[in-house]
């Protein structure tokens, strides 16, 4: 579980900085370069900041979609690697899990709120 959070954070951390460079520099530029202007709010230019919020805006939901995905099928396909070990062990009265079942599921949780939650560093430029 500590492979898959790191990647995210990578991966995220560089998706960020992508973004803010779309919103922050390349728009302004786009403007600048077309109307001689900075705003960022010019009314002729509305069309191309909404055409490209969208675009983002649907890559995003798309990335978040794929990896809950992803997420699901590694859970439940058999043919490949197990990812998590569990062992189990019989005192006679009950089975113990390590790590308890309890706590696995909290982690897989926790791993799906994590997932759903990346989308909040992508805040909407315009609308």
């Amino acid at each position: 579980m500590d492979w898959f959070d790191t990647y995210r954070c990578h991966k995220l951390s560089e998706l960020e900085k992508d973004y803010e460079k779309i919103g922050g520099t390349f728009l302004r530029q786009i403007e600048e370069n077309t109307f001689k202007s900075r705003t960022q709010m010019l009314p002729e230019m509305l069309p191309y900041y909404q055409y490209w919020e969208r675009r983002i805006f649907n890559a995003i939901t798309k990335m978040i979609i794929r990896a809950l995905a992803v997420n699901k099928a590694i859970l439940l396909n058999r043919d490949i690697k197990p990812l998590i070990r569990m062992e189990a062990q019989n005192n006679g009265l009950e089975i113990i899990y390590q790590p308890a079942a309890e706590e696995m599921q909290t982690q897989l949780e926790k791993f799906h709120k994590q997932i759903i939650e990346s989308t909040k560093s992508f805040g909407r430029w315009k609308n």
